[in-house]
């Protein structure tokens, strides 16, 4: 107890690179998330979640959010 764990051993070492897009494509796959019954887990600064009740207003209220910050 108290230690980090091993990342490779529940990561792998699978790297992941950024592939920037449209901001549109991003609220919409955040859309469809919602639509799909997933909980968005939202970090850091929450623009993302404020442009998507912009474009889309009341997306939110059907969401289970789970906001840390």
């Amino acid at each position: 107890m108290g230690r980090l764990p091993d990342h490779e051993t529940y990561w792998g070492q699978t790297v992941m690179t950024p592939v920037p897009g449209p901001m549109g494509a991003a609220l919409e796959l955040l859309a469809a998330s919602i639509d799909a019954g997933a909980t968005l887990i939202a970090i850091g600064p929450y623009t993302n979640l404020a442009l998507l009740e912009a474009a889309t207003p009341g997306v939110l209220n059907a969401a289970s959010v789970v906001a840390m910050g």
